[in-house]
């Protein structure tokens, strides 16, 4: 059996980076889909905490710019790169 904790009003999502624990929550994608060769990244905002999640997936099912989606896993932190600040972009 999975655990879950759904996200309300008032909860941060920073409080789940790292903790390990499974996140259920709604969230709009907000930018086109950075699709690569063997993942695709899409920049979603949480819509009951108004945060914005990178979320990198497998490349199907397809998702589109403005879609509503549920996501469902675990929280990390992205570390940051030389090529793009991760901590300032989210």
């Amino acid at each position: 059996m999975r655990t879950e904790k759904a996200l309300f009003p008032g909860d941060v999502l920073k409080e789940w980076r790292g903790s390990g624990e499974v996140v259920s929550f709604i969230g709009q994608i907000i930018k086109e889909p950075d699709v690569r060769n063997t993942n695709t990244k899409y920049t979603v905002l949480s819509l009951k905490t108004n945060e914005r999640i990178l979320v990198t997936t497998e490349i199907f099912p397809e998702f589109k710019y403005k879609d509503e989606i549920k996501l469902t896993g675990k929280l990390e932190t992205p570390e940051n790169s030389p090529e793009f600040d991760y901590q300032r972009f989210l």
